[in-house]
């Protein structure tokens, strides 16, 4: 009170108080003389907080006499109790306005706090859980019911952080998927005080897994039907190409057996102003199986049917005079296909010799 005893003794204690507070304590004393009953009051004085209990001292009649005062100091316990208080305001705010279902569940199985995001997730409110704690396990999907119990066994025998996967049935009735991550809580002596649960709903992303492994499946599907369609047509070209050769060698050995030898007795009875008619006969006849006519076409399409032969012709060596005889057309029409076709080979202004280049493509 910041006084000696001797500055206190013989005094009013009404005398250290301020007047309204004196006066709620006088009427609070005589309503304690009146009925006789104690009672309490914590104060400011000084700065600081102080508690005063106040007794009635009877007589044999029960009289009161006079009062016992006791007064205690409880500053350093208002403090700490101002300190709590913050500390649990802090912590509700924390834990109450978290977007997971928070939970903890002491060690005699029951629900000492469950956060009110329960409700976004499962539809029911903390205080339906902390009445009924079963309701937790109520509510797992009935196919995943053993599987919760075995993680909560493992979880009870290790005391570590564990997690799970599972789906439980909302209030509303509709199904949502769960990452459940608990951990084992102890008190300041390392005793068990229970379990500390971090529950969120992971529906999304369980149906995007999901449609992820479809999406997969269907492509392995089409991958594998592809596959088959690629056996059967590397198949069929290997046919093709059976066939293709069969025929060739079937040509090559009728043009060798039956119509050149027809030819060669032909050239002997011919004159010789017929000869390069024989010869170039012949050399059409030995490449009548070669690609190069089939491959100048594809690669050069805007060659004509009559370009591509006088190619063919300067590709074997036949000069543009021979040409003209052979396809009686003039010497001079024979320089214009040349230069259209130099043209659209693309050498029309580069020098390259016509047959030497047209000779490469094979």
């Amino acid at each position: 009170m910041g006084s000696r005893a001797e500055e206190i003794i013989g005094k009013s204690i009404f005398e250290f108080m301020p007047r309204d507070v004196a006066e709620s304590r006088q009427q609070a004393i005589n309503k304690i003389v009146h009925e006789g009953k104690s009672t309490s009051f914590v104060g400011i004085c000084s700065g600081r907080h102080i508690e005063q209990s106040i007794y009635p001292v009877k007589d044999d009649k029960g009289q009161v006499l006079m009062l016992a005062i006791f007064c205690k100091d409880i500053s350093n316990r208002i403090v700490g109790e101002e300190t709590l208080k913050d500390s649990e305001i802090k912590f509700r705010t924390m834990a109450d306005y978290t977007y997971d279902w928070e939970y903890w569940i002491g060690a005699d199985g029951e629900i000492i706090y469950m956060s009110p995001s329960c409700k976004r997730i499962t539809g029911y409110d903390a205080e339906e859980f902390i009445r009924d704690s079963s309701l937790i396990e109520k509510i797992i999907h009935p196919e995943d019911r053993i599987n919760v119990r075995k993680h909560k066994d493992r979880a009870g025998f290790q005391m570590d952080i564990h997690s799970a996967e599972f789906r439980i049935k909302r209030r509303d009735g509709q199904v949502r998927w769960i990452g459940h991550v608990c951990n084992t809580v102890v008190d300041k002596d390392g005793k068990n005080a229970g379990v500390r649960v971090s529950n969120r709903d992971i529906t999304d992303m369980k149906e995007a897994e999901a449609a992820l492994i479809d999406l997969h499946a269907r492509i392995l599907l089409k991958q594998n039907a592809l596959n088959d369609k690629n056996i059967a047509l590397r198949e069929i070209l290997d046919q093709v190409e059976t066939e293709r050769n069969r025929t060739k060698k079937q040509i090559e050995q009728n043009r060798d057996k039956i119509i050149l030898p027809l030819i060669r007795a032909l050239r002997n009875r011919l004159g010789k102003e017929n000869q390069k008619q024989v010869e170039l006969l012949m050399t059409a006849l030995n490449e009548i199986t070669s690609p190069f006519v089939d491959q100048i076409s594809h690669r050069y399409g805007t060659l004509t049917q009559r370009e591509v032969e006088i190619c063919n012709m300067v590709r074997n060596g036949i000069l543009s005079k021979e040409i003209a005889e052979n396809l009686g057309i003039s010497l001079q029409t024979v320089h214009k296909f040349r230069q259209r076709i130099r043209k659209k080979l693309g050498i029309a202004n580069d020098g390259s010799d016509l047959s030497t280049f047209l000779r490469s493509l094979n």
